[in-house]
């Protein structure tokens, strides 16, 4: 079984290896954001692997400033996580 640090460890470890070394980029945070989050704004999280735990949102409406604002919301309820 996982403890919640060791998720944590293994979430930097892979963002270390996908953005770090692969593209030559620091990583100076993440955002963390519930499943239940997405859905309740009409949009749909689908496994997207590589990289490990990664996931796309999809179903965003057509108009970019409805766009927007969902992603705005989003933000505002995700945890961020500073390295």
């Amino acid at each position: 079984m996982f403890s919640r640090n060791s998720c944590n460890n293994e979430i930097w470890e892979i963002g270390d290896c996908e953005v770090l070394i692969k593209r030559g980029k620091p990583i100076l945070g993440r955002a963390d954001i519930g499943i239940n989050n997405v859905i309740s704004k009409d949009l749909e999280v689908v496994p997207r692997e590589p990289p490990l735990r990664h996931a796309n949102i999809i179903g965003w409406p057509d108009e970019r400033s409805k766009q927007k604002i969902i992603a705005i919301e989003l933000a505002s309820e995700s945890i961020f996580h500073k390295k």
